[in-house]
């Protein structure tokens, strides 16, 4: 049986690991979001340096420990969706992102298209107190934040992912490392925050993989 967990790059240096390998986990997923967002921390990819050796050291870290590195999770710089200024330069540091992992050799990329992060609502409760993630649609409209401006239609969408897809699937393929998308979250097929969501169906996905067919 194969078991994952995530931990995030903050925690690579806490005993953290030695807990997941003490409770049976295989493989790690490791999450950078929290680091890429903080000015001149070593994993903020914008300022386009490569992070092939940080890579390295973070698959020994887990391989020490008897598990597998197995995919590292970015999210796809906003410029690219929203089709903002710097939209190029933020596909060339994926480019070299791709090509840092697989020089690392770790094999796969987790990463989404959706520039207004999640949506929720009022947690519900459940046992023990716990807040679960909860979203519910009528509670969402009633109390719908502010959407982005200017709107974000589907067929922009689409162009913007057709480009992306097609200038980074080839580096992607090249460097042996697969990109794996997380869906819109919620999965809705509308424009929540004012921009279009392409990641939410079956048919869409389906769209999606023809663009670039790729094993």
């Amino acid at each position: 049986m194969l078991i994952q967990d995530q931990i995030n790059w903050n925690d690579l240096d806490t005993d953290w690991l030695d807990f997941l390998k003490s409770i049976s986990v295989n493989t790690i997923h490791l999450e950078t979001r929290q680091a890429v967002s903080v000015q001149d921390h070593e994993m903020n990819i914008t300022d386009g340096r490569s992070r092939t050796e940080l890579f390295e050291k973070a698959r020994e870290k887990v391989e020490a420990r008897g598990m597998k590195l197995n995919n590292v999770f970015f999210s796809c710089p906003r410029e690219i969706p929203l089709g903002l200024e710097g939209a190029d330069e933020k596909i060339e540091i994926w480019i070299q992102l791709l090509e840092s992992l697989g020089q690392a050799g770790i094999p796969a990329l987790g990463w989404n298209f959706k520039p207004m992060g999640n949506f929720r609502t009022k947690s519900a409760k459940g046992r023990g107190g716990v807040a679960y993630s909860t979203f519910d649609y009528a509670a969402f409209m009633e109390d719908r934040p502010e959407p982005y401006s200017p709107e974000v239609t589907e067929a922009q969408m689409w162009e913007r992912m057709e480009r992306f897809l097609r200038a980074v699937i080839p580096v992607a393929e090249k460097a042996g490392v697969a990109m794996a998308l997380h869906p819109d979250d919620p999965p809705i097929p509308e424009a929540l925050g004012g921009v279009a969501q392409i990641c939410s169906t079956d048919g869409q996905f389906r769209r999606i993989f023809d663009i670039y067919p790729s094993d």
